[in-house]
């Protein structure tokens, strides 16, 4: 009983000590712009964890982990 006790006890410790950061949608880039969207781990925007480029073409690029906290900015293109 004691045991049970205290392997529950651990495991609901366990939980609630992992942080959850909230997902969040970004938008798509709009026609006739090139965007970049930088994934950031924490609000403070102090070091990117990932990006996705979009090009005035359509294609794309991305690298990292695209999800956290999002930070979108557009260029129109020429």
């Amino acid at each position: 009983m004691i045991r049970r006790l205290t392997i529950a006890a651990l495991i609901g410790t366990a939980v609630v000590a992992i942080p959850a950061v909230p997902a969040q949608a970004y938008a798509r880039c709009k026609a006739d712009y090139q965007c970049v969207t930088t994934f950031y781990a924490t609000v403070q925007h102090t070091k990117a964890i990932g990006a996705i480029d979009t090009y005035c073409d359509g294609s794309s690029s991305s690298w990292g982990v695209l999800s956290g906290i999002v930070v979108q900015t557009s260029v129109a293109c020429d």
